[in-house]
């Protein structure tokens, strides 16, 4: 965003009201860093009409009823089933936006109301209300990367699509089912700002039309568009065709197909824990001890079914992963983005997939971000400090984040003597957070639909340093010596795997003097790097095979 007091180039009405809004909840932004986001901001500020004291009404009552509702005492496995059943199926649109899939007139919410009791089954739509909210988040945490400024076409929530066939006279005959839809709906506009856009409801029949009726009051919003189409699918085939391909819609009908004709096998089950283990009684009051595999067998009718498919239990990185949280509940309370498991996964793989090596890494990371004291740097300093050292950011060919640094061209010496070098080592550190910040919001908007996490489901960033014209200045200054030395060395012990290749071009002699200083800390089994001197087709031929011509020139013309 553009800074204030930038005359020639004047703030955007929603630059104005976010940053209005944000001198107003300050509190809110440091206790939850989700709202320390411009677009997630905005679409409070949407539903507000840009008025920033009442989106901060919104947000306060928001994040009061989210106390009060307290998903967290939701049994994991329980969400898991509730979710396979219930949630929204995620796509892209052609322009690359989200969409939304749920066949709700399959769905049987009687049934659901009486297995799981009206209150929990608010805290499961409520819980799941959270992580659509995040997958929204995350998207368009991706999409602002390379973006400078802010409007409101910046910002499309996602599309949505309800698939009513089939909807049953007996689900609107059930008060509970009315008042728990109508409470769900209210709840949603209420306090998740990002509601879809575009929500398109086809195979309407008339008892759907009935019961929209209720919700309609609290659904009619300013923001949001609202498209009908009855049971002619040419009708709302032609219409879903002109934002999303036909392999999309097909996912999506073919997904409507499996849910409908699974939900009448899958078991019944009561878990009883024991330990460290979980018994599972299925129907027949039969008992099997398994170890930490609840969710899988929720998704199997009978013991032999489960026997036949035990290859789909937790593997080396799940086993992992949940070993890992057991270890630092501390440091998830503290701070979410621990609560993560692609990036806790990016941890583990430093260490092997070692949970207690891990764990003691993440910890000893957590102590000396602390002792830095990031928080209290002046934020305009940052700002100027950003403006000449941060590194330029662009995409890969395979979609990757990479970023390049005409490091040759800047005067490190003279930074050091600007700020001092405590200072200099802190604003450089909060480099690395952005950085890292970035790389967790790629791997989440990129995995939003992955059903399973493996070792190579998060990527890290490709780093470029070009040293063109380093000065024999630099390697002459002890200082540029030591903090480039200090500086490598808290990259690679505190922020690991954040950059796993680095590519260094128009190496001279002087440079290469250097590079032996930082080569200890860069000698890592996960982290792989290549030097190229001046000869200009040899790092060309090399880049261009990670990044396009275009990219690559936008790097070279901003140097």
């Amino acid at each position: 965003m553009a800074p204030v007091g930038c005359i020639e180039d004047a703030l955007t009405e929603e630059e104005v009201a976010i940053n209005k809004l944000r001198e107003i909840i300050p509190d809110i932004i440091s206790e939850d860093r989700k709202f320390d986001d411009d677009c997630y901001l905005f679409f409070w500020l949407r539903a507000s009409q840009l008025v920033p004291q009442d989106a901060e009404r919104m947000i306060r009552k928001s994040i009061q009823w989210r106390k009060e509702i307290n998903v967290e005492s939701i049994d994991d496995a329980v969400f898991q089933e509730f979710k396979q059943i219930y949630a929204p199926t995620w796509g892209t649109l052609t322009n690359g936006h989200l969409v939304s899939y749920n066949h709700i007139g399959t769905l049987d919410f009687k049934k659901g109301i009486v297995i799981y009791g009206k209150k929990m089954w608010t805290q499961l739509w409520s819980k799941t209300f959270m992580e659509m909210e995040n997958k929204v988040i995350a998207h368009h945490k991706l999409k602002s990367i390379s973006r400078n400024r802010f409007n409101r076409d910046c910002v499309f929530s996602y599309f949505d699509v309800q698939n009513v066939k089939n909807f049953s006279v007996s689900q609107l005959m059930n008060v509970d089912v009315i008042r728990a839809a109508h409470d769900n709906v209210k709840n949603l506009m209420a306090y998740f700002p990002a509601v879809p856009e575009i929500s398109v409801m086809i195979n309407v029949n008339t008892v759907f039309k009935t019961i929209f009726k209720v919700v309609k009051p609290f659904v009619d919003k300013p923001h949001i568009s609202y498209e009908f189409f009855g049971t002619d699918e040419a009708q709302w085939k032609e219409r879903l065709l002109q934002v999303m391909d036909k392999e999309q819609i097909q996912k999506f009908l073919e997904t409507s197909n499996l849910r409908h004709s699974s939900q009448g096998t899958r078991p019944v089950c009561r878990i009883l824990c024991c330990n460290n283990s979980n018994y599972i009684r299925f129907d027949n009051s039969q008992e099997i001890l398994v170890f930490n595999t609840v969710h899988i067998l929720m998704n199997y009718s009978t013991q032999s079914e489960m026997a036949q498919n035990i290859d789909d239990g937790p593997d080396a990185v799940e086993i992992a992963l949940k070993t890992l949280r057991e270890n630092i509940p501390d440091v998830i309370s503290e701070d979410g983005k621990f609560d993560d498991d692609l990036y806790l996964l990016q941890w583990l793989k430093v260490n092997k997939l070692d949970p207690p090596s891990t764990a003691e890494m993440i910890k000893k990371a957590v102590e000396w971000r602390r002792e830095m004291d990031i928080e209290s740097l002046n934020e305009e300093e940052f700002q100027e400090f950003r403006r000449v050292y941060a590194a330029i950011w662009g995409t890969t060919r395979d979609g990757r984040l990479i970023v390049y640094n005409p490091l040759g061209k800047k005067d490190l010496k003279k930074g050091i003597a600007t700020y001092g070098k405590p200072l200099w080592m802190r604003l450089w550190t909060r480099l690395f957070l952005e950085m890292e910040a970035r790389m967790i919001a790629f791997n989440k908007a990129k995995n939003i639909s992955s059903q399973r996490i493996t070792v190579d489901t998060p990527s890290c960033v490709v780093n470029v340093q070009d040293l063109s014209n380093f000065s024999a200045l630099q390697v002459a200054s002890i200082d540029v010596i030591k903090t480039g030395r200090e500086n490598v060395k808290n990259l690679s012990t505190y922020f690991p795997l954040v950059i796993n290749l680095s590519m260094m071009i128009n190496m001279n002699n002087i440079s290469k003097t250097i590079f032996k200083v930082v080569k200890p800390f860069l000698s890592k089994p996960y982290f792989t790097y290549e030097m190229f001197g001046t000869d200009e087709s040899e790092w060309r031929e090399r880049l261009l095979q990670i990044v396009d011509e275009e990219q690559l020139q936008t790097f070279l013309e901003a140097s």
